[in-house]
């Protein structure tokens, strides 16, 4: 089961409001209009893309890019109808590079540009339901491009190809996601999602058999939770004396305080996804980790 953003009702319905200028309607048609001519290419190429694809997990990562963004279309014909009172007249075809993994490249590219383009632009806003609309375009975005953009980035050495750009950090800004699903999505080993003054959650997927490393923090606490596979975290008061022991599953809760030795280790048989918050913030701003021993080349 996949996770697929839906609008909420309030902006499905906007135009009904007596409170939303014509003003506000312009800008609502004219962003969905041209949203619906970006999701209508890449729909298009991820179609041809398809169509020569043999790998089957490479294949599975671009139909769920391709269900998002369908998904995304049907929702934005309908705003688009719904405020306008017309059915949405685009134009929906694109040539797909002949090279595959160039291809695929180019999808990833464009689903990063649409969720920094509308994300940037929610922040801009003064009017609410145009930030609303900008802001959940920017969170389609995000969730299109997050699964194809690991699983490329994780074969960047075989396909000799690299992508410049990575998702963000959103730290500072405002962030909603569904944190669930980013989790279990996530197949580097460590990815900082928000940095604050305060506080950052960090994404990690750890490989069967392996595990964090026995580690202390001694002045921030940290919060763990498994969102999917089989663990056993240790924690004592010193490095030789792990005197506390736990069997971790799907939705258990790890709390570590400040001073604490732990280390965390994947006892199942795939990788253990997880979400953690350091209070305050552990790693630096962005960081994006796709194995271990990227994060121990970095300590």
């Amino acid at each position: 089961m996949y996770y697929i953003p839906y609008y909420p009702n309030d902006l499905r319905y906007a135009s009904q409001s007596p409170l939303i200028t014509e003003k506000e309607k312009e800008k609502l048609a004219e962003i969905t209009l041209e949203n619906l001519q970006k999701d209508a290419v890449t729909i298009q190429l991820l179609d041809q893309l398809s169509s020569s694809m043999n790998e089957q997990q490479y294949l599975n990562t671009l139909n769920y890019t391709r269900e998002v963004k369908l998904r995304n279309i049907n929702q934005l014909d309908y705003l688009y109808r719904n405020i306008t009172g017309n059915a949405p007249n685009y134009q929906k075809s694109s040539e797909a590079s002949r090279n595959t993994e160039i291809g695929i490249q180019d999808v990833v590219e464009r689903c990063i540009e649409d969720y920094e383009e509308n994300y940037k632009a929610s922040l801009r806003s003064s009017s609410s339901v145009v930030q609303q609309l900008y802001y959940q375009l920017s969170s389609v975005g995000y969730m299109a491009a997050n699964q194809l953009y690991n699983y490329h980035n994780s074969r960047n050495s075989e396909l000799g190809i690299t992508l410049n750009r990575q998702l963000e950090d959103q730290g500072g800004y405002p962030f909603v996601i569904d944190i669930e699903e980013a989790a279990e999505q996530n197949t580097a080993y460590r990815t900082a999602i928000w940095t604050g003054e305060h506080l950052q959650v960090t994404l990690m997927s750890i490989p069967i058999g392996d595990n964090i490393g026995l580690e202390v923090h001694p002045t921030h606490d940290q919060f763990v939770r498994i969102e999917d596979g089989d663990g056993l975290v240790q924690m004592g008061s010193q490095e030789n004396n792990l005197t506390y022991r736990r069997q971790l599953s799907d939705s258990s809760a790890v709390m570590i305080p400040a001073g604490t030795w732990h280390n965390i280790t994947n006892t199942g048989g795939e990788p253990l996804k997880l979400y953690t918050i350091y209070a305050p913030p552990e790693h630096p701003f962005g960081t994006l980790h796709q194995t271990k021993a990227d994060a121990l080349a970095s300590e």
